[in-house]
């Protein structure tokens, strides 16, 4: 999460730890198999006041909050994000060249987003470190999700062969 965004969450929830309210208003409702508040921490460094919020979470859990935006913040019959936050977190608001940036999610711009990827309609991703990625493309009801293991040097991903393989992913679904 952004360094600014994640204190300002904080503050305006009393103090309350951004993973401890992740834990209880995402992460339980969604039934994810995997997340562990041991698995979350802090990262402080000399290019902000405020942390990096890092979490380490199994791609099934990721594909479940990618699934939580397809399905516009509803999980099993419940609302669970606004579906006017989940909508105006995917509006461009800036021009990144490559697409967009909405809150924190990746958006696309005339059909473009990751790599060389064109594609029709809008589609979405949250990025992460070294090529980690929930991608998800509303209009074939997709999420997909790649991790990396950060923590092992060199392991970066390129965005032009996460383009590629999204491509083959599509195809392969489309047809």
């Amino acid at each position: 999460m952004g360094h600014n965004a994640g204190t300002i969450l904080e503050n305006a929830r009393g103090g309350t730890s951004l993973f401890v309210d992740f834990a209880e208003r995402i992460a339980k409702p969604l039934q994810m198999e995997d997340f562990a508040l041991r698995y979350c921490r802090y990262q402080r460094g000399g290019d902000s006041i405020h942390p990096a919020y890092i979490f380490r979470m199994s791609a099934r859990d990721l594909a479940r909050f990618g699934l939580l935006y397809l399905r516009r913040g509803a999980w099993n019959g419940r609302q669970i994000v606004p579906a006017d936050w989940v909508a105006e977190s995917l509006v461009s608001y800036s021009n990144a060249g490559r697409g967009g940036y909405g809150y924190m999610w990746w958006v696309s711009r005339q059909g473009r987003l990751i790599g060389n990827l064109e594609l029709p309609g809008e589609h979405f991703a949250a990025q992460g470190n070294k090529g980690q990625i929930i991608f998800v493309y509303p209009q074939l009801d997709l999420v997909v999700v790649h991790r990396v293991d950060s923590r092992i040097p060199g392991k970066e991903i390129p965005n032009s062969q996460i383009g590629e393989l999204l491509r083959r992913i599509i195809a392969a679904r489309a047809s």
